[in-house]
């Protein structure tokens, strides 16, 4: 949405793979700047898909409804594919049936830079935060079968998507590679999530709930206890004021009460 300053790096990317075999598909989620006159310039070598705005959840399931490929990768449009990207994450899910994704390192560019350590896949990490970019390889099959829940829109989506294959019984790996590189805004969804504490924990507990039978009694106690726990910060931080110092509230008739 709106990015198309950015857009055609990105489409260069997925079209510049060395795997021979490459579909593009560009979902344009109502954009109200240049994103289609950008987008004319590729001419039949990408498809593209226009819809009213709905978020990145819709975006994503209407894109995978009309892909052709055995397996799938969302691109958001302000990041880039190194050009070895599906032919380094595809190697293990040819030769394990068993994986629906594969997910890499990221290398961080834009307003900040680095490169990530995601851990290897582990599902009871996962079950505390979410350790994996949407920008995974993964099985088209799969995707269909458990769509983006477009309900979620403070983002949080994907973290909500890889536990519900964890339900189905699916796993992923780890490509221990920067593949993808992430461009970091000095304002960002997720950065304005972040500073959003009570969204951030009304998101967090709506998708602990979503998949309660995931976790076993411990394990939820344990998530809930961290909720809560960063619930008591957050409540303290309202109590103090931005310089630290303890906010002052005057009673009817007590003049000077702190």
């Amino acid at each position: 949405f709106n990015y198309a300053q950015y857009l055609a790096e990105a489409v260069d990317s997925a079209l510049g793979q060395r795997y021979p075999r490459i579909e593009v598909v560009v979902v344009d989620d109502g954009s109200t700047d240049d994103t289609l006159a950008v987008l004319e310039a590729y001419g039949e070598s990408i498809r593209v898909l226009t819809q009213e705005r709905g978020g990145p959840a819709r975006a994503r399931n209407r894109g995978a409804a009309v892909a052709r490929g055995e397996f799938i990768v969302f691109l958001d449009a302000d990041d880039v594919l190194e050009d070895a990207f599906v032919e380094r994450c595809l190697t293990p899910l040819q030769s394990d049936s068993t994986l629906a994704f594969t997910y890499c390192q990221t290398r961080f560019f834009g307003a900040s830079s680095g490169v990530s350590a995601w851990p290897e896949y582990d599902l009871e990490r996962l079950k505390l935060s979410n350790f994996i970019n949407v920008s995974a390889l993964i099985r088209a099959d799969v995707v269909r079968r458990l769509p983006f829940d477009p309900r979620l829109r403070l983002g949080l989506e994907d973290w909500d998507f890889y536990l519900g294959l964890a339900e189905l019984g699916w796993a992923g790996a780890r490509v221990n590679e920067p593949l993808l590189r992430y461009r970091r805004h000095s304002e960002s969804r997720s950065a304005r999530m972040a500073t959003d504490y009570a969204s951030e924990l009304s998101a967090q507990a709506s998708i602990v709930r979503k998949h309660r039978a995931l976790y076993s009694a411990w394990g939820y106690s344990r998530l809930q206890g961290k909720l809560l726990r960063r619930q008591l910060k957050l409540k303290l931080k309202r109590a103090i004021g931005l310089d630290g110092q303890p906010r002052v509230s005057v009673l009817p008739g007590e003049r000077g009460a702190t």
